[in-house]
């Protein structure tokens, strides 16, 4: 542009001139900006319209793509500081201009800057391309939209566009061409639902439009549902209706400054306009809660009872009438189901935490059998109630219901189990498996009944995951191992090899037989090689194997050979008992224990929770480092407890000759470019160490240092090591290297740094502690011998202090470009 119109111009005299008279910043003699923003923005009106020395159609011409954000930056701060019809008539006829003659190619540009200027010329390029689009067959159903919603990225770009259309003439137009996308492109779900959401609904001038726009918006998305025959129409409807649903929203939006922005809340208040666009989708949803195939959608939509950020009395008034509209338009109040119970039931959980009057519509939840069992066996907590006096009401209740039960009503109650298991998530299942372990615990006064009750329960195929310790317990007690190895044995049901299982850990030591060992012995033979494997714990097995070494050490052997076994037993093996019993069953074949320990670390992230068992191992078989380090050097980034290990390794006796062999194979044998991991594996944070350990890991390194001085490539790993991770030791470790090895050749090949650099802000706070170690090193070389070495040292500085004038200018232009 300066080449274009004024050439002959001594650019820098006008600039130096300007800067002594206080009017431009001159930012190291480089970046010009004017001081003042109100005097900036008269001289860009000045000359972009009162002289015209510069046209806004040749500025967007010369601007457009790359400095794209400044000229759109430019045009604005033009129409909103100098708001005057004139001039906004004449930038846009100029951006009208600049477009119609814009190369080819740029269209996309043109679009996303000025499609509001000129919306029929935007709304006609994208039509053209939706038109050239290819149709999509995409499976919805395979598609969880849920999974996506944290992600508010809007990838197609014409989409995103077509949302910016909401407070103008092209409004209608925009929401057609989003339905006609939407045809072709059904993959894009989410590009279309995150601009319908943020973009089309809600924000802070809905109240004041009365919310026409939205009403305008849903009811072209519900007609293009065709009341539910059109599955992927009703998918957006149903996730869109959620949203449109709440009542606060909150946002971040963009100001002047691009490294800035507004958060904005915006709380929906009642009333009547609301009431109606709510009813409105309510009564949609109600038609596609009518088809099985959305019904669980919009069931979990009508759970969701949340007026968040209002008032007691708005939140009142939207329950209420939100209520109204599903008893009328949305369930059948003369066959009230299971989800509809729950449903309305949470409406009257509502009703009592702000205050709402409760009538007979509430209550009706309780004309449900399922629910009403649902209800009293889980636990539901009133604020200003102890956990304790839940759990006392919840027994009280539970004792009330089933105090009369005949074995029929215990049948039947199985039976509505089996179904609460298979309707409800896994969130609510504890509660309600507490519930029934509560029933088991009442009936324990009349123990021939609780046995009839319990063989009904295994019959029914024993729903929820119950204590189950406590309910076979029991039964040994009170009619012994045979009877009830019979009734755990006798049916086929969920879980039957866990409840069988606990038979042989609950059983007293006194009444362990030979019949015991036998039926325990044929169990894991057959257990151990199926699908669902129970693997016992080490103190199971030491039991066992006391009377009868050949079952042990089979088990043991088939835990061996599999690792998913080797995983299992050791999962048992966090506290100290625990730990306690494998050494015990393991004392006289380590071997066997280490192969399990290294077959369960293939496949589990989370074995041995700070290395207390590999330490164990270890002390009776320290060949057992060598395979654990190997193992290393091809897992070094999963997130385990390797480090912990590696830690507790420097505490050992052998110590020294486990790091030696460690550092050769992951640091030493290794070809990565950064050191950091495998140096931090091996060395932790020294800082924080025990003197003694920390006196260990600086004499290794130094020890190391003076056997190498030769070898610069391992000189130069070893002083990796030391500045990624001790960069508290770094300044001595390269005096020391340089005592040992004075060759400059050398020395240049020895980082002085770490490779890699993360920080928060500006760079240069790190690039002076640079600047400033290499001052102090410099300093610190004394000598003939060291001269070349301190004019390199010079050399790099001067580097970091133009590097630190680059990324200065290059900040400043950052925080400057409002564009």
């Amino acid at each position: 542009m300066k080449n274009q119109y004024c050439s002959e111009i001594k650019e820098n005299e006008i600039v130096e001139k300007l800067y002594s008279l206080e009017l431009v910043d001159w930012f190291k003699n480089e970046i010009t900006k004017i001081s003042d923003q109100s005097l900036g923005n008269y001289i860009l009106y000045y000359v972009l319209f009162e002289k015209r020395l510069v046209s806004i159609e040749g500025l967007i011409a010369i601007s457009f793509p790359r400095y794209k954000n400044k000229a759109v930056y430019a045009l604005k701060t033009l129409i909103d500081i100098f708001n005057a019809e004139d001039i906004a008539r004449y930038v846009e006829n100029s951006i009208i201009s600049a477009w119609d003659n814009a190369p080819d190619g740029h269209d996309m540009e043109y679009l996303e800057a000025f499609h509001q200027v000129n919306p029929d010329k935007a709304l006609s390029v994208i039509k053209k391309k939706i038109e050239q689009e290819k149709f999509v067959d995409f499976d919805m159903r395979s598609f969880n939209v849920d999974s996506k919603k944290n992600f508010h990225d809007i990838s197609t770009k014409e989409i995103g566009i077509l949302g910016g259309f909401k407070y103008t003439e092209s409004f209608y137009d925009s929401i057609e061409l989003l339905v006609s996308y939407f045809e072709k492109r059904p993959d894009l779900i989410m590009d279309f639902y995150f601009v319908i959401c943020e973009q089309l609904l809600y924000d802070e001038y809905s109240w004041k439009n009365k919310y026409k726009n939205e009403n305008v918006l849903m009811d072209r998305l519900w007609e293009a549902t065709e009341e539910g025959e059109n599955y992927n129409f009703s998918i957006l409807y149903i996730h869109v209706a959620q949203y449109a649903l709440k009542t606060e929203f909150s946002y971040t939006e963009e100001i002047r400054n691009r490294r800035a922005f507004n958060f904005i809340r915006v709380t929906i208040g009642f009333s009547k306009e609301i009431a109606m666009l709510r009813n409105k989708i309510w009564r949609a949803l109600g038609v596609l809660r009518s088809k099985n195939v959305y019904r669980d959608l919009v069931n979990d939509i009508l759970s969701e009872v949340h007026f968040n950020g209002l008032d007691e009395k708005d939140s009142i008034a939207y329950l209420q009438s939100d209520l109204d509209t599903i008893f009328t338009g949305v369930i059948k109040k003369d066959d009230i189901d299971f989800y509809t119970a729950r449903i309305i039931d949470r409406y009257r959980e509502v009703a009592g935490q702000i205050n709402s009057s409760i009538d007979e519509r509430y209550l009706i939840a309780e004309n449900n059998r399922e629910f009403r069992l649902y209800r009293i066996l889980s636990k539901e907590h009133l604020i200003g109630r102890t956990i304790e006096e839940d759990e006392i009401i919840r027994k009280t209740n539970i004792s009330a219901e089933f105090d009369s039960y005949s074995l029929e009503d215990y049948t039947e109650l199985f039976k509505i189990c089996n179904f609460l298991q298979d309707t409800l998530g896994e969130n609510n299942l504890w509660s309600i498996s507490r519930g029934l372990d509560i029933v088991f615990e009442l009936l324990e006064t009349k123990p021939d009944f609780y046995v009839d009750v319990i063989k009904e329960y295994f019959r029914n195929n024993a729903p929820f995951r119950l204590n189950g310790y406590r309910q076979v317990g029991f039964l040994l007690s009170n009619i012994g191992y045979d009877k009830t190895y019979n009734i755990l044995n006798g049916a086929d049901y969920r879980g039957k090899d866990t409840w069988l299982s606990l038979i042989w850990e609950c059983i007293n030591d006194n009444d362990i037989t030979e019949t015991v060992i036998s039926d325990y012995n044929a169990f894991t033979e057959k257990n151990l090689v199926g699908n669902n494997p129970i693997v016992p714990s080490g103190r199971v097995l030491l039991r066992y194997g006391e009377r009868d070494n050949g079952l042990k050490n089979r088990i043991l052997n088939q835990i061996a050979e599999k690792a998913s076994l080797s995983a299992a037993f050791l999962g048992y093996a966090y506290r100290d008992d625990d730990i306690n019993a494998i050494l015990d069953l393991f004392k006289d074949n380590y071997d066997t224990l280490s192969q399990i320990y290294m077959n369960a670390l293939e496949i589990s992230d989370h074995l041995d929770y700070g290395g207390k068992l590999f330490i164990k191992i270890f002390e009776q078989r320290p060949s057992i480092w060598k395979q654990y380090v190997d193992w290393v050097k091809d897992h070094l980034h999963r997130d385990g407890y390797e480090q912990k290990i590696f830690d507790q390794i420097w505490d050992t006796e052998k110590w020294k000759e486990c790091i030696d062999y460690a550092y050769s194979v992951i640091v030493d044998d290794d070809i990565a470019f950064f050191i950091e991991h495998p140096a931090r594996l091996l060395f932790g944070r020294a800082e924080r160490e025990e003197d003694v350990v920390k006196n260990r890991k600086r004499q290794w390194l130094l020890d190391s240092l003076h056997e190498n001085y030769a070898d610069v490539d391992k000189c130069s790993k070893l002083i990796d090591v030391v500045v990624n991770v001790m960069p508290q030791w770094k300044q001595e470790f390269i005096l020391e290297y340089i005592k040992g090895n004075k060759s400059i050749e050398d020395f240049k090949k020895i980082h002085l740094f770490p490779m890699s650099a993360s920080w928060s802000g500006s760079e240069v706070p790190l690039i002076l502690d640079k600047i400033e170690f290499l001052q102090d090193l410099k300093e610190k070389m004394k000598g003939v011998a060291y001269i070349e070495h301190r004019e390199y040292i010079d050399e790099y500085r001067r580097d970091l202090e133009e590097y630190k004038r680059k990324v200065e200018l290059m900040e400043y232009l950052e925080e400057a470009d409002y564009a």
